[in-house]
């Protein structure tokens, strides 16, 4: 499904900073700097959500959904916004629903992804919009693991990932690391939503009473945000809605959404930025959420 439309020739903010806000058409694309200032609005015809920056900046990558679904905010099929050539592509045919994409970047000739829903995690290709391989398969029984986010570290070819285990009624929460060569897994921590520094020294990720970052070997906890960014005891597991820290690029930030209320509508949730050397937070944005800085 290509989409074209004038929308998409619109000048693209020279902001380092995008999220997503209002989920009916026109739909937005926002982008603000760090410091909040220079909001600016790209005005859409199709949803495009969870919106993140390719590592090169031409591309930004997202998930959305056909006008005959409904315009999800937190769940929806993967897609790209070429932004020099103005084009958008969404890959919508026969295809699951997936939570968060990230750019898989290996090669400079392929245009691939990694995407996740509830029971696995893939790579897929965005040009022949098909899955390429599996990296995770938790289908095979389903319920018994769930995965709540990732992050991609293309220098070393690893992905960290939050896998929930449910057992009778007891939930276990661990943050896993995976060597994509080997297949080798350690666990580092009790967490979902990983988000691996520009460096790859740190991952930062939700525990279950706050905001933590860790050294990649698992060693040196540090608690940023003591605050409970989601429920560990809900009966249905963690939400998509949850909060999705992102890095800056000099590795001195983290950013993301806080939900003020239950429903997580967009108009009462904030975007922050914590200091990771000593965990100053401050609000940046009221209206938004998902939000990624790039590269």
């Amino acid at each position: 499904c290509i989409n074209t439309s004038s929308a998409w020739h619109q000048i693209v903010p020279q902001t380092n900073i995008i999220f997503q806000s209002v989920m009916w058409n026109p739909y937005e694309l926002n982008f603000i700097q760090a410091d909040g200032s220079n909001h600016q609005v790209l005005n859409l015809d199709v949803n495009f959500i969870k919106p993140v920056w390719s590592s090169d900046g031409a591309i930004i990558y997202g998930l959305s959904n056909p006008v005959t679904q409904p315009p999800y905010e937190f769940i929806g099929y993967p897609a790209y916004w070429k932004i020099k050539n103005h084009i958008f592509k969404r890959c919508d045919k026969n295809l699951p629903y997936y939570g968060q994409i990230e750019e898989y970047k290996h090669t400079t000739t392929k245009n691939e992804v990694i995407l996740y829903n509830a029971y696995e995690i893939v790579i897929f290709d965005m040009d022949a919009c098909q899955v390429k391989s599996t990296l995770v398969d938790f289908n095979n029984p389903s319920g018994v693991y769930m995965i709540s986010g990732f992050s991609y570290f293309p220098q070393t070819q690893e992905i960290v990932y939050g896998r929930l285990t449910v057992e009778n009624k007891s939930r276990k929460y661990s943050l896993r690391k995976m060597n994509l060569k080997t297949g080798e897994e350690t666990e580092l921590a009790e967490g979902i939503n990983p988000a691996w520094s520009p460096d790859g020294k740190q991952i930062a990720f939700l525990g279950l009473d706050g905001l933590y970052v860790i050294q990649a070997d698992g060693q040196q906890s540090q608690k940023l945000i003591n605050r409970q960014f989601f429920d560990p005891y809900s009966i249905s597991g963690p939400s998509l809605r949850n909060p999705q820290p992102y890095w800056s690029p000099d590795g001195q930030w983290l950013i993301y959404h806080q939900c003020i209320d239950t429903a997580c509508d967009y108009r009462q949730t904030s975007i922050y930025k914590v200091r990771v050397s000593d965990g100053e937070e401050t609000k940046i944005y009221t209206g938004g959420k998902f939000p990624s800085w790039q590269p």
